[in-house]
């Protein structure tokens, strides 16, 4: 939409396999993984996860297809 945010930190990392258990917030189900709604977490407002796997779209997750979320 054109706006802009006041970010303190981006944390941007590629190549890996997805590990969110370090994150000591009440924010992963059952399974491991962030619970969201295109990328702000559910339960834990100012906390966004960004390149999850079908985010938004089918790119979400590689760098070119980010642009979107």
């Amino acid at each position: 939409n054109g706006g802009t945010l006041d970010v303190d930190v981006i944390l941007w990392c590629t190549g890996f396999r997805s590990d969110y258990q370090w994150i000591d917030l009440p924010v992963l189900d059952d399974d491991g993984r962030p619970r969201h709604l295109r990328g702000i977490a559910s339960d834990c407002p100012g906390l966004y996860f960004l390149g999850l796997r079908f985010q938004y779209r089918m790119t979400s997750s590689l760098i070119g297809g980010v642009g979107d979320d």
